[in-house]
Parts: structure tokens; sequence; C-alpha cells
């Protein structure tokens, strides 16, 4: 059996977006008859103490690898830079036995040698484009070093070098098929989880409209607007005999209230709004499922154009419907049994959002989870021939 290289920043099993994304595409590349290898990072190993072959680990169904996560600046150099711990699994397994790579936006200097690499050993890169940051506002040498990262792999590499590519949205399927024929779009999708359901020490209302937001917002919710959600949710409460209760999971009561104090205004926020903090991941999952609707609402940037809410994905697999800004392309993925799409991703078009979703009785939000269980548009399966289609077309190009 053939291996299938899958690597980049992720934090297994699913300590980040990316990991799940690549626990999506290592069953997908079993099921399409090859070995699935991951080599991930690791932010508790010692770089100088560990080779990476001495942190083999079969995970679920695919083989883990990782490397140290960098802990100064030299280390973060050469984490940048270097593709040796990759050619040590490359080596371990024998480059015959690679089908491919597929590089999750990988750093663009190490990028670019794991492309010259692969070129001279006849093994298939292919480039897995899931983001796109806008200028980072630090000024440190970390800041610039991530803008001019970004910059080179973004419009030179992978319009000049990448001949074999994924894109998670359709904004950067639209962006890169202009210079690259082998090329898919496959969304934010992620693994259905058989996670073990928490209780939570707080009553579920079944009476009201319970919403949830899962994920790290940003101290001043710079990346998820959940400030508008509770401004608006505390506004609406004081008029619709309370019908939404809001819970965050993610950031603190406190440290919000360090840099949002404006939020704090409202008389309602205690009896409209639960903050639970950072939990679990089997608790998040939990308290998805458990509401009628989960939220995504993102203002239009670069980034949120060009990537793909895996919460998206993640809520459709706990069979809640979404209320969501129409961010990057989700609105392809979204019908009215799905959940609600604001008209814009402006704060004004998030309330009008919330004042329709107030009439929706309980029997219709228990139809559209039924709905959404038996027919779930993200499901990974439906993007496995997608996934052939790239593999087996890149092989034309070695």
């Amino acid at each position: 059996m053939k291996i299938v290289i899958y690597l980049g920043v992720l934090f297994m099993p699913d300590k980040n977006a990316a990991a799940h994304r690549a626990a999506m595409f290592s069953k997908m590349i079993l099921e399409l008859g090859f070995q699935p290898v991951v080599i991930g990072m690791n932010e508790n190993l010692n770089e100088e103490k560990k080779d990476i072959i001495s942190t083999k680990r079969i995970i679920d169904e695919y083989t883990l690898f990782e490397t140290a996560y960098p802990k100064d600046a030299y280390q973060w150099l050469r984490m940048i830079t270097s593709i040796t711990e990759i050619k040590k699994v490359i080596n371990y397994y024998g480059e015959n036995n690679i089908e491919a790579i597929i590089a999750m936006d990988y750093f663009s200097i190490g990028l670019i040698k794991l492309v010259n690499y692969c070129s001279n050993k006849q093994i298939s890169i292919i480039g897995d484009s899931v983001d796109w940051f806008e200028k980072s506002k630090e000024h440190s040498i970390k800041g610039i070093i991530k803008n001019i990262d970004t910059n080179i792999r973004m419009k030179l590499i992978y319009k000049k070098y990448i001949k074999n590519m994924i894109t998670i949205s359709s904004f950067l399927f639209n962006e890169y098929s202009k210079t690259c024929n082998n090329i898919v779009e496959i969304p934010g999708a992620v693994l259905k989880q058989n996670f073990i359901y928490q209780d939570f020490d707080i009553d579920f209302d079944n009476q009201k409209i319970n919403l949830c937001f899962v994920g790290a917002p940003g101290n001043k919710c710079e990346k998820e607007k959940i400030d508008w959600l509770i401004s608006i949710i505390c506004s609406l409460n004081k008029y619709n005999g309370n019908k939404f209760k809001f819970y965050i999971a993610g950031i603190d009561k406190e440290t919000l209230l360090k840099y949002r104090t404006d939020l704090f205004i409202y008389d309602n926020i205690d009896s409209s709004i639960v903050f639970l903090g950072k939990i679990s991941h089997d608790k998040c999952l939990s308290l998805v499922s458990k509401c009628d609707f989960s939220t995504i609402i993102r203002e239009d940037t670069l980034l949120s154009r060009a990537g793909f809410p895996t919460k998206l994905a993640e809520s459709f697999n706990c069979g809640t419907p979404v209320i969501v800004t129409p961010s990057s392309n989700i609105k392809e993925y979204i019908n009215t049994n799905y959940g609600f799409v604001s008209k814009s991703c402006e704060y004004e078009d998030v309330k009008l959002l919330l004042k329709e979703v107030e009439s929706v009785n309980k029997e219709s939000i228990n139809d559209m989870k039924s709905v959404i269980k038996s027919e779930n548009p993200l499901a990974y399966s439906k993007f496995t021939d997608e996934l052939s289609k790239v593999i087996n077309n890149s092989k034309k190009g070695k």
C-alpha cells in the first residue's frame, strides 16, 4: 500500500482546526487505498532530544509523526526553513513508496525546498490552501517574518511552483485556478466524532431559543463577532420576553469584561448570556448538540473570504442548525433546513436575522435537526472523489 503524507502546523488529534482537516483527509486517503501518514507538531516535545521517527504512533487509522514546536527565535527560524524532519519520514518509508505529499499552507522557504526535493525524487506534491492571513499588525521579528512568508506562499509559490492544489473555499479556488489546472475544492468538512456527552452544571430552558458559540473569539472579539450577538440578544430580550439564551464557550466573563467593558452596560446580560470559559472539546460538542442553533458571525475580511469555518461542519455533525454571516462560500451549504444566513456581514443585518429567528418554534427547530442528521451537506464522504481526482492527476505531472 503506497503512502500519502499530510503535513502542516497540525496539533493532533484535535487541538486546532488544521488537525481536524488532517484527520478528515487521513480517512479519505485510507478509503482511496493509500496509507495515511500525518506530520504534525507538539508543543511538549524537546527539539534537541527527540528524533522525529521516535515519535511515531498510531491514532485511529493514521500514523502520526511529530516535530517540536519552536520555543525560541533560532528554533522558529529552523522550523520555517528546514525540511530535514520531513525527509527523515520519507526515507523511513522509502521514497518509492510515497504516492504524494499534501502540504497545508506550509512555510514558504520550506515549501519551495520541498517542491524541489519532491521533483527530484519523482514524488507528487499537492498544496492545500486553507487560509490567507491579512497583514500582521505585530511589529516584532515574528510578525514581519509571518507577513513575508504569507506573501511569498500565496502570491508566488502557489501561483508559479505548485502544479496540484486543493483549496478550502471558492475564493481560493478562483484565485489559483488561473494558474493551476489540477485543482479541486474541498471545504472545511470534518469527521463525525463519537464524543462522550458531557453534562453541564446549568439548566437549559427549553422554552427559550438556546444559541451557542464555541471557539476562540479573541479577547476583543476581533476574530468572531460574539460582541454583536451579546449586544443584539440583550437588546432583543428586553422586548421579546427573554426569548434568547446565549451560551459562550472559549472565553470567560472576566476576560471579556477586561477588554470589552462596553458590553456590560446591559442590565440583563447575566440573564441572557452564559459564559462557560474554556471547556474540553467533548464538552463543546455536547453544548452544540444540546443547543437549538450554533453561531458563526464573522466580518467580511480577506481571512474570512479565503477560509472556511470548521465550526459549520462540526455543527452539522451534531445535527444542529446554524446562524451565520455569509463569509467564505458557506451559503452554498446552507438552505432553509440547515439554518439562517444574514444578508451581509454587517451588524444591522445580523440583528434583522435574529429578529427572524425569534419567531421560529421548537417543532421547526427539531425538524431542522432531523434533516441535518439525515442529509449533512458537509459529510466528508461527499468530497472523497475530489481528493481522488487531484491525487491521480498529480501523477501525470511527475
